[in-house]
Order: structure tokens, then C-alpha cells, then sequence
């Protein structure tokens, strides 16, 4: 079963799951306030819903619907479990939109260091040619460190980080985002 069918079959499970009324929340809450954690499943249970409405509202911005779903359903037991007083909705509203925030504010931060990386990458790669013809041979790192203005050490972690990455996947990956894998595994590592 592929993740599409996963989710698919996640939402028909959740049209099986009979909403609560306000009383029966607010009894099911004094309960767990008052120590019964066996109203735990069921409140967690009657806001699945309402992780799910929220997550679509986030379904846009680069993750997909599965994943923001399943963050906001793991923020949403936590969030139950931590529960001692107030506004239940709003409590567990602020909870999971805090989480998802969070979860895309972390993934554009990945996708920038990406980037980022990808750029010095393909900088090294245009440099260590250009080298390599003025030179007739290929550069040192420390002809790269002097060239690109970077220390060695700097060099040796871009130089180290590239071929880690470059397994057959990783590799396909970089290519389709315009890297050319030959120069980096080519690239000697000197001092």
C-alpha cells in the first residue's frame, strides 16, 4: 500500500468517528482533570477532525497533507495529555498550529541550507574546472581554498559532505538540480 492509499484510507476512517456534543466534551475533560485517563482515546479521538482542517489550511506550503497531518496528530495527543484547564478548542487549536508553523518554518530552513549548499557545490565544481585548465592538472584544495576564498577546512567539509552525498540516489538528485557528480567525485582531497 503506497502512502496516497495510507491517507486515503485514513479519511474514511475518520468519517466512521462520531462527533461529540459540547456537554460530552466538557465531561469527558472534568474526567481527565479529575484523573480517569480512559477518556483519553476518546478525546483525542473527537479532535482528529479538526487536526485534519487545520492541516489543509497548511496543505500548500511545501509538505505534504499526510505529514502535516500525522505532526498534528502526534502534537494533538501530546497536547491532550498536557491539558489541565481552559479553553479545550482553542488550547488544542493554538497547539497544533503552533506545531505546524514550526514544522514548515523548519523545512524552508532545510530547503534554504540546501540551497545554499547546492550553490557552493556548484561553485566549487566551475571553479575546480576552471582551475584545472589554467593549471593542466586539478587544483589542490588549497588552490581552491585561495581561489574561492575559503580556508581549507572549509574546503575539505564542502569537498567530504559532496561525495558522502553522492550515492546513487543522492547523486540522480544533485544531477537534477544541475550538479555534475563527475567533477565532485573527481575532485582530489589534498592539503
Amino acid at each position: 500500500m503506497n502512502y496516497d492509499s495510507y491517507y486515503e484510507q485514513y479519511l474514511e476512517e475518520l468519517k466512521c468517528i462520531e462527533d461529540i456534543s459540547k456537554n460530552e466534551q466538557e465531561e469527558l475533560l472534568s474526567l481527565f482533570i479529575n484523573g480517569n485517563n480512559e477518556v483519553l482515546a476518546k478525546l483525542i479521538e473527537s479532535k482528529l477532525k479538526t487536526v485534519l482542517e487545520i492541516a489543509k489550511s497548511y496543505e500548500s506550503l511545501g509538505i505534504s497533507i499526510g505529514d502535516l497531518v500525522q505532526e498534528g496528530n502526534m502534537v494533538l495527543t501530546m497536547a491532550v495529555m498536557e491539558y489541565n484547564g481552559g479553553n479545550f478548542d482553542t488550547y488544542i487549536d493554538e497547539k497544533i498550529n503552533e506545531a505546524l508553523k514550526d514544522m514548515i518554518d523548519e523545512q524552508r530552513h532545510e530547503t534554504e541550507k540546501t540551497e545554499e549548499f547546492i550553490a557552493k557545490v556548484n561553485v566549487l565544481q566551475k571553479v575546480t574546472e576552471i582551475l584545472a585548465k589554467e593549471l593542466d592538472r586539478e587544483p589542490s584544495v588549497d588552490e581552491l581554498a585561495d581561489k574561492m576564498k575559503m580556508s581549507v577546512d572549509e574546503i575539505n567539509e564542502l569537498i567530504g559532505i559532496s561525495i558522502k552525498a553522492m550515492t546513487v540516489p543522492a547523486a540522480e538528485q544533485a544531477e537534477d538540480v544541475g550538479i555534475d557528480v563527475s567533477a565532485i567525485r573527481g575532485a582530489d582531497i589534498e592539503d
